[in-house]
């Protein structure tokens, strides 16, 4: 359904017959290759790239990719990629042992050495040796027997298929449904519709072998994969090893594939909600076909820089147009499919359900666009963006690292086109980026909302009644519009020249009044005159910069304090400009000056945190008395707040999951207040009273926690003109909220999906000491891998399982926690099972293996001992254990706290059996028809 075409000016008439043409000088139209990447095929159609690099001496990451994935489905097959996935771990070598089973006999763990994924598109299997090229003829070996083997069976298929039930049970949610009707309304006429990934639990229960084998055959073929490899290896003998590896298997033809979307001429409504979503949004959809900016030439590239530049600047222009009432924002998203299609959506975010509204103004700034076309200074503005980009990619060179290959060659927009450098990119580029003209950039959009093919989309939070505009109404909301009457597009406001502040000078001054000095871990601890404390960690990183941990004794949970008040308050004053800075004067002063103060506020206390070059440590300390002493507030941020506040108010009925979490809070704190305002309270609330809990909160005295080389008298000089002068007071009373003692249990069925979830919360009381945390990280590794051993590898039941256990050393508790989803009939069967692993672990834990671990942890040490990070963290936690650094002294022989008889007595405290909390979710009973 055309877009309305009336008031268009008569020079985009001749848009049709601009030709694209490329800058002179670039007439051979080709791309020159990165020779760093060695490409070849073998005899039966394997593709490979090879990246050779000494970069991590022996590490390997080896990548096959399949083009085929769930797309590529028969009309009657339905999650069979992925399922195929799984099952090809099966095929057996001549000593009958699986992929999986040799793999982990030479100690490779999953996950970790070998994984894979599918999408709709291809499927990757992945492989990263743990001893790197010693092991390239037996990565090479199991990928080929994974791939081509064909001898799994309906009985491994009975293994495994509850595994992938779990997988997909474990991927339900809210998220994944509103995802799944924005891809099918998206995608609507596509075989992508009706082929989610995971497939549906039907569908897994209902594959047979000869449906997976059957997807296989088509597919599976040499022909049809492509192999890329970085690390450190001899090229010409991996060459050598690849060919014996792989070249056995025959080429074969692939049938043609179907990624495209079929042009649908007419419009087409879907209403997108569910009972857990919470958003207003209006979307309309133009799709369409095009084909130039597909290859990989010159020409091609030149398209796909019209294209981004057209993006650009269209998502410019309409987020620059005024708002009508009741719409939040503009958006817009450009997404290419297939080897042709595309799709560009324009999307307004709603403060309420004025979804026809919002509806026409899209229609309206389409119009406009097409009546008016863009400007060009914004073009100008964005080719210089772009040619910056090109100007920089020179300025970096070529080198790229490890990850950086690898993620390289990995990028599906890779995978058919040539390899190239940087500087290759930006000089074939920066002539094509002069060439683009503002003629062009009008007619690529107008192609765009020429489009007949229209998807609307409306949402609306929960469940709410929503009705959608039949073609009738859409087409009259159109015709309505008086294009000849339409403004012009707003343009940029010029701004004269912004002038920025400086920081304000520090009204007041203080002193270092006492030092004590631990030359041993090279740490000094100053009281400043205000009641402040300076830890000194006399190192910086690496890379020469300062770490700075600030901490806080004020949260938002304190005696004759609101939550709600004193969060609302961290939270609006530190995202409004200090005094004497407007919004973009203080947006310009962070650009220009480079420095950021992040913020966490917990109940009891708030942490600020940066890191800067040292010489720079200055107008840090500058910038966290600026934001202290001169907080802003501008009073539309106040009524901002007021307005959020009274919409959660007057929300409907809580979510699901918002009833669970509840539900949980209950179970383990008792009852607590709601953590909202009455309406009363929020009626009151002003300026003032927010600035005056931020005002109670920069009172509480605080440490700060430095690491960095600089000279003492530099730094006692800094610390002295712009710390120990800012004003401090007491320290607020606060109670931590702690889950209350004893053993409690609930059951809810109020799951939408068809699966239970069991969490168990559990603590000891335990004070906190390096040698036990240590204790506690490895309990944690190994009651993970039992739990999966029994619940996953034994019972076939969990895909995805959390185990989680801490010892907390702000509470001196260790807590631990326990989650995992399954199929509601087996929830309590599996928890006993878990509960058993739990209760047995101590005595599984076994000398051998603790000395792996206590072996693995000295080798871990090694590196910690030079991470700044882990330096600073470590005083940190010593100075709250005991107030002095004496952690950093004792660190070296943290491995030996790995000892058997330690980590049992330890294991006894996981989820003890007299202070936890079970909560089961089920899925809701649905009322009868």
């Amino acid at each position: 359904m055309k877009i309305l075409r009336a008031g268009l000016l008569a020079s985009l008439a001749m848009l049709s017959i601009a030709c694209t043409q490329l800058p002179a000088g670039n007439a051979t139209d080709t791309a020159q290759r990165d020779e760093r990447v060695i490409e070849g095929r073998l005899d039966n159609g394997l593709r490979y790239r090879l990246v050779p690099t000494q970069e991590q001496p022996g590490r390997l990451d080896i990548r096959l990719r399949v083009d085929a994935g769930s797309v590529d489905e028969r009309a009657n097959q339905v999650g069979v990629a992925h399922l195929l996935e799984h099952m090809l771990f099966y095929n057996r070598d001549a000593r009958q042992r699986s992929v999986r089973q040799r793999l982990q006999a030479a100690s490779w763990v999953q996950g970790r050495n070998f994984n894979a994924m599918t999408s709709a598109e291809r499927t990757q299997y992945l492989l990263s040796p743990p001893a790197g090229n010693k092991e390239v003829e037996l990565a090479l070996g199991t990928l080929a027997q994974l791939l081509f083997k064909r001898d799994f069976s309906a009985a491994d298929l009975d293994l495994e298929r509850p595994i992938v039930i779990e997988e997909w049970r474990g991927g339900l949610g809210v998220a994944q449904r509103m995802n799944d009707q924005r891809r099918d309304s998206q995608r609507v006429g596509s075989r992508y519709v009706g082929h989610p990934t995971i497939g549906s639990e039907a569908a897994i229960r209902g594959a047979s072998v000869a449906s997976l084998w059957d997807f296989h055959q088509r597919w599976y073929a040499p022909n049809n994969m492509q192999l890329n490899i970085v690390g450190d290896f001899d090229p010409a003998e991996l060459q050598a090893q690849i060919a014996k590896a792989m070249g056995g298997a025959n080429k074969r033809e692939v049938p043609a594939r179907d990624l495209d979307l079929p042009l649908q001429p007419g419009l087409k409504t879907f209403r997108l909600q569910d009972s857990e979503s919470g958003s207003h949004q209006v979307a309309l959809l133009f799709r369409g076909h095009y084909k130039a900016n597909r290859p990989d030439t010159l020409a091609g590239r030149r398209e796909r820089l019209l294209d981004r530049v057209a993006t650009r600047m269209l998502l410019i222009q309409l987020q620059r147009q005024p708002l009508p009432d009741g719409v939040r924002a503009y958006s817009m998203q450009r997404v290419q499919i297939g080897e042709h299609s595309e799709v560009l959506a324009l999307a307004a975010s709603l403060e309420h359900s004025v979804h026809e509204q919002a509806l026409r103004s899209l229609l309206i700034e389409v119009q406009r666009l097409r009546r008016f076309g863009f400007y060009q200074s914004d073009l100008d503005r964005e080719k210089g963006k772009l040619r910056k980009i090109g100007e920089d990619m020179l300025a970096r060179g070529d080198s790229r690292d490890f990850t950086a290959w690898v993620e390289l060659l990995s990028d599906p927009s890779q995978a058919e086109g040539r390899i190239q450098t940087r500087s290759m990119i930006a000089r074939d580029s920066l002539p094509l980026i002069e060439s683009i003209r503002l003629d062009e950039i009008n007619q690529r959009v107008t192609r765009w909302t020429d489009s007949e093919d229209l998807v609307l989309q409306f949402s609306a939070p929960n469940e709410r009644s929503l009705a959608l505009p039949n073609t009738e109404r859409y087409q009259a909301l159109l015709v309505g519009i008086d294009v000849s009457g339409l403004a012009e597009p707003k343009q940029e406001v010029k701004q004269t020249p912004l002038v920025v502040p400086e920081l304000p000078a520090a009204e007041r001054h203080g002193s270092v009044e006492s030092v004590r000095r631990f030359d041993a871990e090279r740490v000094q601890y100053w009281m400043l005159s205000n009641g402040d404390r300076l830890v000194w960690l006399r190192r910086s990183g690496d890379d020469g910069k300062a770490s700075l941990h600030i901490e806080s004794g004020s949260g938002y949970r304190h005696a004759d304090a609101e939550p709600w008040l004193e969060q609302s308050a961290a939270q609006l004053v530190w995202n409004s400009p200090p005094q004497g800075f407007d919004e973009q004067q203080w947006q310009s002063w962070l650009q220009r000056e480079r420095l950021h103060l992040s913020q966490d506020q917990q109940p009891l206390h708030t942490t600020y945190t940066s890191e800067v070059d040292v010489e720079r440590l200055v107008d840090l300390f500058a910038l966290y008395r600026t934001r202290v002493s001169q907080p802003g507030l501008p009073e539309e941020a106040v009524v901002q707040l007021r307005e959020d506040l009274a919409r959660r108010l007057r929300q409907e009925p809580s979510t699901a999951r918002e009833t669970q979490e509840r539900a949980l809070a209950r179970l383990r704190f008792g009852p607590q207040p709601s953590g909202l305002p009455d309406a009363a309270e929020l009626h009151g609330v002003s300026r003032t009273d927010l600035l005056d809990a931020w005002a109670r909160q920069m009172a509480a005295p605080v440490t700060y926690y430095l690491s960095a080389d600089v000279d003492e008298a530099q730094l006692r000089e800094w610390v002295s003109t712009e710390l120990a002068g800012i004003a401090r007071g007491r320290l607020p009373n606060g109670e931590p909220l702690l889950q209350q003692p004893g053993v409690r249990q609930m059951r809810l069925a109020n799951a939408i999906e068809p699966r239970a979830t069991l969490q168990v919360l559990g603590y000891a009381e335990r004070a906190w000491t390096p040698e036990d945390a240590v204790r506690v990280a490895t309990l944690r590794q190994l009651a993970r891998e039992a739990l999966k051993e029994r619940l996953r590898g034994e019972a076939r039941a969990l895909y995805q399982l959390t185990f989680d256990s801490e010892l907390n050393p702000a509470n001196g508790r260790l807590e631990t926690r326990l989650l995992f989803s399954c199929d509601p009939h087996r929830i309590e069967e599996l928890w006993l099972q878990a509960d058993a692993v739990l209760r047995e672990l101590p005595q599984r834990i076994e000398e051998g293996r603790v000395e792996q671990l206590r072996n693995a942890l000295e080798r871990e040490e090694q590196k910690r001992l030079s991470d700044n990070s882990t330096q600073l963290h470590r005083l940190i936690l010593s100075d709250r254990r005991w107030g002095d650094p004496r952690y950093l002294s004792s660190q070296t022989s943290l491995a030996e706290a790995l000892q058997l008889e330690p980590l049992r007595e330890l294991a006894r405290q996981l989820l003890p059996v007299d202070n936890r909390v079970r909560l089961d979710v089920l899925p809701r009973v649905e009322p009868d028809a």
